[in-house]
Parts: C-alpha cells; structure tokens; sequence
C-alpha cells in the first residue's frame, strides 16, 4: 500500500532541491490560476486577511465587541494559528491541506509562542516583555508572509487540495464535524469541581497576568517560589495568559466557555491529520475520526476514567492539551518524516516535539517512548533498509538530544524534583493508590507491585483492537508504516503498564498513582486501528458483494454505518451530556467554584491581601483573584504529609496552616485561639458558607466587617487586625470550646450588659452551653433571645429548632423554622430543614415547602429527589415517580443519586421501588461493597417476608456474599463486616444455624465490636 522509505526519500531530496520532473498543476492551482490573482488566493494572503480583520475586531472595534466575546476569541486564535499556518506552508507537499492545517498549526504555534515563554519565566522577566516578544514574532511572519505575497513570482508548490481520493469521502465529514460540536458543547458546559487542577492552573494564569516578574510568586500564598520549579517550563499558562490579555476575556470565562470548546475540536482534527498521514487515504482518516468522536460521546460521564469525560472536561489543562493534540501532531510528523524524508519534515517534528515539553514534560516522555516503539517495529520490517536506519536514527537523535541531558543534569545536581519523589509519606502514598485502584486507574498486586487497572483492555472497543487489529496490524507491518506504527504503539505501552515488574519500575519515575498515564497511547492507537480496519472491510464488501454498481461506494456506506451506530449510541450518549450538564447548577449547601461571590471578589479585593477561606474554596479564589491569596491549599494532602516535608507548592509549615484552617471552619463561635489565627496569618478577609453559625459571630464581634455579597451561598468578611479583642463573649467561647460550660456561663451573663452585639453573642453562647449540660428547653430559651437580637441570621432558627426537638416539642420546632423561613424567603437551608422536620410530621406541609426549593432551583437533583421522597410520603406516587426520574435524568450516569433515590423509596416504605433503584446503581458501579450491600439486604428482606422464596434467598445471598468479600474502598466505610453481619441473619431466619454461626463468626473477626453479630451469634449458641 505504501511506497518504501527509500524511494520515497529519494523524490522528496530531489523535490527539496529542485530536480526531478515538473509536476502537473493540481485542481486547485488550475483554478486559481497564476500571476498576481493567484498570489492573492494563497494560504499566505489569508493569513493576512485574517490577520488584518483580527486586529480590527481587538483594537478599533473592541469596545464594540465586548458584549460579544467569542468574536475577540476566535480573533484571538487567529492570530495565534498564523505562525504555524505559515511554518506547514514550508512542506513540499499536500500533507498539510484543508482541514488537516489547523490542528498543525496549533501545535506549531503552542511552540512558538509556549518556548519563546520559557526565557521570561525561567529569569522571572515581566509579562509585558513577553507580549512584546509574541506581538514581534507574530509581525515578523506577517512580513515574511506580505513578501511572499507581494515580492514576486511565489512557488509553484501549493498544499491546499486534499488527497485526491474522490469527493465522495466528504460526506463523512457531517458526523465528524457533528459529533465535535456535540463535545465541545459538553466542555462549554463542564464545571470542574473545587480543588481540581482547573482551578490551581487558572491561579497561575491570573497570576501573570498581574504580576510583575512571571514564575515568581505563588499565586496561593503571594510568597516567591522557593527555587525551581517545573512551572518555570510549562509555556501552556503563559499562553492562556497572553490569549487573556488580547481576547480581553477573562481566565475563568475564556478556558471554560471559549478555550475549551476549541481544543475540543482541535483534538478531533488532529486525530483525522494522523490517520491521513498514516493511511494515505481520506475516507479511511474522515471514518475513523468518526469513530473516535463516537467512541467518546458513548463514553461521556463524570467518572474520572471515561475518555469523553477527560476530554471535554480536562482538555484545557496542560497535560490533556498535550495528549489530546501535540501528541497526535507529533506523532504524525514523525511518520511523515519517515515517509518522506526531509530536513523540513525533520525540523518540523522536533520543533514540536520541543513545543510539547514546554506544555507538560511527562507526555513529552510518553511521545519519546513511542517514537521509539515506533521506530523499533520499523526497523524490524527493514532491517536491511539503510534509509529506514537513517530516518529513525534522525528521530532517536532529536528524541535523545532533548529527554537525555537534562535527564543527566536531574540525577547529578539532585534535583529537588526528584528528591519530592522519594520524600512522600508513606500513608499518603497508600491512600493514593487505593483511591486510584477505585477509580479503576491502577490495579496493586502487592507491596510495590501494581500495574494499569484492567479496565483499559476490557473496554470491548479496546479488546477488539488487540484481538483482531493487532493480527491484522502484523499482516500489514511488512509494507506499512501505519500499522508499524499502530502495532509498536498497541505492544509497547500494554508491556509498560501491564508487565508487573515494568510497571512497577516505571511507577518509580512517575509516581506509581500516575502510570496510567502512560497509557495514553493506547486508546488512539486502538481507535486508529478500528477506523482502518472498519474502512479496509467497507471497501472489501463494496467490491466483492456490490460489484460494479457499488464499487467505489464505501464513502456511502461508512456514513450509514455511523449513522447506524451513532442512532445506538444516542442514549448512552445523551445520559453522558446530561450528567456533564448537570453539574451546572449545584446544590446551595455545596462548594462551587463559579458562585457570583468569587467573581464580585475580583472587583472588591483591590489590593494584595489574604483571604482565610475554608478548605474546598481555597482553590476556587486565587483563581478569580492574583491579588487574593489563601492561608492553606489542599490541605487533604498536607494532612496526610506529616511527615514535615513540604507541600506541593514547596511551604514549609504547611500541615499547621491545614489544621488552623479546618479548626477555625469547624467551630461554632469565635475563640480566643481563632483571633489569634487572624492576627498571625495576616487575615484582611473571610469567606464563610452562608449557612455557618460563624456568621453570628462575625457580624457581631468588633474587627469585622459584613460586605454584600452576591449570591446565597456565601458571606465576605473584612478584618480590620486592630479592632480584634477578646471581649467577655469570646472568653465564654474559651471556656465553652474547653468544654467548662459552668465559667462559659458565667462569662456570657457578664456579657449580657454589654452593647446590642455582645447581647446577641451572649445568648447564643448561653444556648450552646445549656445544650452542653443537656438543658433543651433553657436552650431554646435563650435562643428566641438571639433570634430577637438577630432576626437575619438563619443559623439561629436551626438553633433553636434542634434545641425544641431535642426537648421533644416537635410543633414548636416547626414554628421556629418557620418563622426563619418567612424572615429569610430565599434561603434554601432553612426550607431544606423545615422539609426534614415536616416529612415525618405533615407530609403535605412538607411538600409545599420543598416545592418552593425545587421552583427556584430546578436543575438540582437532589432537591427533586427530597420532594419525589414527601410527594410518596404524602400517598402521591405517581408524582413521586415525576420527581424520582426528573431527577435521575439531569444525572443519569450517577449511581449516588440512584442511591439516593432508592433510599428516599425506602424511607417511603415502597420497597419494591427501591430495590429497583439500587440495582440500577448495582449496574453502573458493580464492584462497589454498599450497592452490593444494599441490593442484597433488600432482597434478604424479601427472603424473610411475605414474599419467602428460594430464588429471592438465593439472590440475597450472592449480593451479600460479594459485598463481604469485596475489599473496601477508599473513603467509603469497611461494610464487610456489616454484610457478614447480615447474611448471617438471613441464614439464621431460613434454619440454617452452621452457616449463621459462620458468618456471625467472620463478622466479628472483621469488627469484634458489631453488637448485631454478637447478639446473633449467642441467640444461635442458647438454642
């Protein structure tokens, strides 16, 4: 199918140099014409075309546009495609054509404009210099581009026509180009969640904009970075930074809403470019390009190992960017070179190679790795060719020259990036692979041995390249540099995460939690795989079974195909969409990182201050905010590091800012200790959830200042340091928090003769410690008095309810709530409460109530699904069934809200449906412990009813079994014990006492403590 490397060296040098035969015009140069008309109607006249109407639309007209932003966007990328645009117009050849450009020229121009960042970051130069340095070279490639224009006769070489392999192929471009926009439709609408990557990237990203010197602050603590870092190499930030500033779009907006959706389409492309490079044929790329876009819709979820969901929601981060585009592009330049030969073809493919370092290093180490799979199954199909030695020495010298000494200069100098490998603690290395073993990322086989989670090649997709592709790959190796290609990259990266010793040696270097990255290959080699062989089948059948009337009709029947598949993949896919749109619109209790409140906080924080927020938020202000920093970040990792090692971001003392932080958030009044926390980190703002009791206390102790904020979900503080005090309330706090509440007391009634403020304080404090010493009704006492002091803050009317219930006088809990929700309308917490009190009581009141929550937040589901739970409660199950699938449709692909589904079934009393719900979650996370749990004491419930049958025993025994021996995951509770605990009691209820005693006994090895067991096992043991 190929021609060989050597002859096709051969033409290429003579093409370089100017020999050889004349070739004939194409179709487009004989339409086009030559002489001045036909210079006009070159890539190069375009390129200024769109150069000039860009800076139109961000300078003249930019005020204008503002309200619409995508059109100083997609300006933007213009002007950043224009130097790769031109940079692919030096290839002799039509590998570059049409489509296939963009993706080329997004690659080039990430290098250009990512390595020229690398000097300003590396000597901390200004980002201002760095504008300068990309508006110069963006000019320079206008002027090289207006003299080819202008400056003569211009070659007569044009790589504007694609492969010239019929026009019928262009008909599967519709569902390519249709499952794109689907995808990045998906990523326009994804909302990471707090503490992701996303937010820490985008932190970086404001932080240049604003900051003086780049790669010398961090951004979360506004302190100088404590030496190198790898940051200081990452041109991907610098990049985003700079489309910022010309787009005049802000971070967050531009990487979600515009950035994202682009990439998107970019990935798509740049997966068509390299099945064009590799197959020489442009119906088989178009095919399997759809098939790739397929593939990911139908695998479009939430769950953190989806390949729809990495990509559309992680695509803007350096590594994804990098794996998703640079790595297709380098990939194809590689191959091409090979083809063809060619010091351009060389230069352009180390060029980018280069470029995808400065985005994320490791993929630069997954590309080295497989261009030298690559280029090992090509030297064994020519071993005896002198050119395919050459060519891929030419590749393993750019490959060594680049990864090699700096590899070197690492191990010499002892680099702390390598020495943060080794420094981890070795509880935190665990809980870090037993979370990714759940993820379904790593499978541990044992102390120090682990490999790839099987789920990779258990996907049917993934299998069936390997069963029936890699045959077919092997058939074709001899002749063919694409499936030369294809097979190293199949073989090769499956021995480095799936061989136990490779893997585990490659976990050293990478960190064991992060090998399955090195997977990454693999599933664009698969797809790659299927999309040839789908096509080579195609057109096998058209000519042996169509004959002369369908010979030439695979383009045709590919496109019914897809369609066919893609009408099967519909649901799957659509359940995908909603789940990633779902997460739009969180619940008000939930930490969201696009709440108005971080967004207004870019306009009220004016100068460089420090902002002492709660865990989760952390990561959600720097990136709204350069002038914000934070006390503490990620301060799950920094808790687990107690080994005294320094965080990722390289601050010491960093466990101590986590614990300050978690103590001051966890408190319910304002302590002596806490004032101190505000003095010493230098606090000049807090940020509290806006249904925190702190907010009594902050709106009512001197040095604090409330500011209106937007939004429901939070309240903003400002500290004035110099007013804070410890006041005779916050010494009864003291006193309360060491749990003395006698001398708290005493020091809140001493308090009580104080202004309004203290008076309000004091009754709260006085109703906590009466709660103290279990003294419900003075509690509740005290608590009408704080609500009277202050009626606008809603955690007194929880207060006050919890203390009526806990004196069981349920009507005037009710009232109290309320009388909260007739002060306060719009928070959803209070209503969220009375809904929870009323359920039990009044189950019509309680709908109205939680009908009123759903009204104004209808895209929460878990909202619906605690109205669904009081509409069944109420006797109206048709609907609570409206309710229950409303839900479930805005998160189709969620087995928690299942779950939550069929526990509000439960609660009911409708066991049936309930029992249905968890087996639909059974389906969607098999190996979990609770759904087995769950789905197998529904069924023994059954078994030991009115329904008594040996099929339902024998269902609930399998269920519990399973859960019992499946190993628990991380952060979720050990339930093996629990199921032991429960299959015994279904044993003991069928007479079968042995095997009672068993699992009884097996129960209380896991936890001696579970009283149930116990119990069970003596009642079986007085018999």
């Amino acid at each position: 199918m190929a021609r060989s490397s050597s002859r096709i060296g051969d033409e290429d040098t003579q093409e370089l140099q100017g020999g050889g035969e004349k070739r004939e015009p194409s179709r487009r140069e004989r339409r086009q014409g030559s002489g001045p008309l036909r210079r006009l109607r070159t890539p190069e006249a375009l390129a200024l075309l769109l150069a000039l109407v860009s800076l139109v639309i961000l300078v003249p007209l930019r005020g204008v546009l503002s309200a619409v932003p995508a059109l100083p966007f997609l300006a933007t990328l213009a002007l950043f495609l224009i130097p790769g645009l031109l940079i692919s117009r030096l290839a002799p050849d039509e590998s570059f054509s049409g489509a296939g450009r963009l993706p080329v020229a997004f690659a080039l121009g990430t290098g250009v404009f990512g390595l020229a960042a690398l000097p300003f970051l590396i000597l901390h130069r200004s980002f201002d210099e760095y504008l300068l340095t990309g508006g110069t070279i963006l000019a320079v490639c206008l002027v090289l581009a207006a003299l080819r224009v202008f400056g003569g006769e211009t070659s007569g070489e044009y790589a504007d026509d694609a492969p010239e392999d019929g026009t019928g192929t262009r008909i599967i471009w519709a569902p390519l180009l249709a499952f794109g926009a689907v995808l990045a439709y998906a990523s326009s609408r994804v909302v990471p969640e707090p503490n992701e990557d996303h937010w820490a990237y985008l932190a970086y990203v404001q932080e240049y904009l604003n900051s003086e010197r780049l790669g010398l602050i961090n951004p979360f603590y506004g302190t100088e970075q404590p030496g190198f870092s790898r940051l200081m190499l990452n041109g991907w930030l610098a990049i985003q930074a700079a489309f910022s500033w010309v787009s005049g779009i802000d971070p967050t907006d531009l990487a979600s809403a515009y950035l994202a959706p682009a990439l998107v389409l970019f990935s798509l492309l740049a997966f068509y470019w390299l099945a064009r490079i590799l197959f020489e044929n442009e119906g088989a790329a178009l095919l399997a390009g759809a098939l790739y876009g397929l593939f990911l819709l139908f695998y479009l979820d939430a769950t953190p190992a989806s390949f729809g969901g990495d990509l559309v929601r992680r695509v803007v981060e350096d590594k994804f960017a990098a794996r998703y585009i640079m790595l297709p592009v380098a990939l194809g330049l590689a191959a091409l070179y090979l083809k063809k030969r060619g010091w351009l073809r060389l230069g352009m493919f180390a060029f980018v190679f280069w470029a995808t370092g400065a985005v994320h290093p490791m993929v630069l180490g997954i590309l080295g790795l497989g261009v030298a799979a690559l280029g090992a199954v090509h030297l064994a199909a020519n071993l005896r060719d002198r050119n395919a030695w050459t060519g891929v020495l030419a590749l393993g010298a750019v490959v060594f020259l680049t990864l090699v000494p700096p590899a070197i200069y690492l191990v010499v100098s002892g680099s702390a990036l390598l020495s943060k490998l080794s420094a981890l603690d070795p509880a935190l290395v665990e809980n870090r692979l037993n979370t990714w073993q759940d993820q379904k990322r790593l499978l541990i086989l044992g102390e120090g041995s682990y490999i790839m989670h099987l789920s990779l090649v258990f996907n049917p997709v993934i299998a069936g390249a390997y069963l029936i592709g890699v045959p077919f790959l092997i058939w074709r190796a001899k002749r063919s540099l694409a499936a030369q290609m294809l097979l190293g990259l199949l073989l090769f990266f499956a021995a480095l995460v799936y061989i136990p010793p490779v893997a585990s040696f490659a976990g050293q270097f990478v960190r064991p939690w992060l090998i399955y990255r090195l997977a990454w290959p693999i599933p664009l080699a698969a797809l790659l795989t299927v999309g040839w062989m789908s096509w080579e089948l195609l057109g096998y059948a058209s000519r042996r079974f169509g004959g002369a009337s369908l010979r030439g009709a695979a383009p045709l029947i590919a496109l019914i195909l897809v369609v066919l598949l893609a009408s099967a993949a519909a649901p799957r896919a659509l359940a995908g969409i909603r789940t990633i749109d779902s997460v739009d619109e969180a619940p008000q209790e939930n930490t969201s990182c696009v709440d108005p409140a971080f967004d207004w906080m870019r306009e009220t924080v004016d100068s460089r201050s420090v902002v002492l927020a709660p865990t989760l938020e952390n990561s959600c202000v720097p990136a709204y905010s350069s002038l914000a920093n934070v006390v503490g970040y990620r301060a799950q990792f920094l808790e687990e590091n107690a080994s005294g090692e320094t965080d990722p971001e390289g601050q010491s003392g960093s466990s101590r800012k986590a614990r300050a932080v978690q103590d001051f958030f966890e408190a319910t009044t304002v302590s002596s200790a806490m004032i101190e926390t505000l003095q010493n980190y230098e606090v000049d703002y807090v940020l509290l959830p806006a249904d925190s009791p702190l907010n009594v206390q902050l709106g009512h102790l001197p040095g604090f200042t409330a500011l209106d904020t937007p939004g429901g979900r939070y309240r903003f503080y400002a500290v004035n340091r110099d007013e804070l005090a410890v006041t005779q309330t916050v010494a009864g706090n003291d006193a309360l928090q060491g749990e003395v509440p006698s001398s708290a007391i005493e020091a809140y009634n001493a308090a009580l003769s104080g202004d309004a403020n203290e008076v309000a304080l004091a009754y709260m404090g006085l109703g906590l410690a009466y709660e103290t010493l279990e003294s419900p009704l003075d509690a509740a006492a005290v608590y009408e008095e704080a609500v009277a002091q202050a009626p606008e803050e809603s955690a007194l009317y929880v207060l006050l309810s919890g203390a009526y219930r806990d004196a069981e006088e349920s009507s005037l809990a009710v009232q109290a709530l309320e009388s909260g929700v007739d002060r306060l309308p719009k928070d959803t917490g209070l209503r969220t409460e009375l809904t929870s009190l009323l359920m039990f009581e009044d189950a019509g009141a309680a709908v109205e109530v939680q009908r009123g929550v759903v009204e104004r937040f209808p895209e929460v589901p878990s909202y619906r699904v605690k109205l669904g739970t009081v509409l069944a409660m109420s006797g109206d199950e048709a609907a609570a069934d409206q309710q229950f699938e409303a839900a479930i449709s805005q998160n189709p692909l969620s087995p928690e809200l299942l779950t939550d589904v069929a526990l509000a079934n439960q609660i009911a009393g409708r066991d049936g449906e309930s029992l249905e719900y968890y087996e639909r979650a059974l389906e969607l996370e098999p190996d979990s412990p609770q759904y087995n749990l769950s789905v197998g004491n529904a069924y023994a419930e059954r078994a030991t009813g009115e329904d008594r049958s040996e099929e339902g025993f024998q269902r609930a025994e399998e269920y519990l079994k399973r859960a019992a021996e499946l190993e628990p995951q991380p952060g979720r509770t050990d339930v093996r014990a629990t199921a032991w605990s429960s299959l015994g009691d279904l044993y003991a209820e069928w007479d079968r006492r042995d095997q009672a005693i068993a699992a009884y006994e097996k129960a209380l090895e896991i936890n001696p403590d579970l009283s149930p067991a116990q119990q069970g096992l003596d009642e079986l043991r007085q018999e």
